[in-house]
């Protein structure tokens, strides 16, 4: 049985993506100007910790549960991807963990600071779908779907995302351009309403 999840404050798909924004803008503006990926790992390895005193790091999840790839607790403040992903030398396997950390680093810097009871545990079928699961909660208020919407403009802004769409890139030169598995560039296209054919 999946554990239940709070409601959290509600933000709208654009104030997320402009919290998204704020943050290259703070850590890593270059980003937002040029074809280089996200150094998510320094965001999440450095960055959260210094800033919000919430400790980050990699570890093997598998006692939590089957297929667990992160775990973020607000009452220890700590927050873990799971290490196999982390260590993993296959490029789809290093591109979901660098959307699991994205997924987990908005829970650092949005829910951790709010909710002192909140355990999120993100599980491999969760991956990427941005879904608001069976809970029948609006969207805006559910920390998962905050979550992945901001793993997607923190992963790959919108801006670039935009001009190289008008270019013409395909689903695998984008996946290649912002270092993300292609099913994770066709969620994002279709967040920001951009066909995916």
């Amino acid at each position: 049985m999946r554990n239940v999840v709070p409601i959290v404050n509600p933000l709208s798909k654009n104030q997320i993506e402009l919290m998204a924004t704020s943050i290259l803008s703070e850590v890593q503006p270059e980003v937002l100007k040029s074809n280089c990926s996200v150094d998510i790992e320094y965001i999440y390895d450095v960055y959260i910790p210094e800033k919000f005193h919430i400790k980050t790091g990699y570890t093997d999840l598998g006692e939590i549960g089957p297929n667990v790839l992160g775990y973020t607790d607000a009452s220890t403040k700590e927050s873990y991807v799971e290490k196999s992903l982390y260590e993993s030398n296959e490029q789809g396997v290093i591109r979901r963990c660098r959307s699991t950390i994205a997924h987990e680093g908005f829970h650092c810097i949005e829910h951790v600071p709010v909710l002192n009871f909140f355990k999120s545990i993100s599980r491999k079928e969760d991956d990427v779908l941005f879904r608001t699961d069976r809970r029948n909660i609006p969207a805006y208020i559910d920390p998962e779907w905050q979550a992945w919407i901001f793993a997607g403009a923190l992963l790959m802004p919108t801006n670039l995302v935009r001009k190289h769409y008008e270019r013409g890139a395909s689903i695998r030169n984008l996946a290649e351009i912002f270092d993300v598995n292609p099913a994770f560039v066709r969620v994002r296209l279709s967040k920001l309403g951009l066909k995916t054919n």
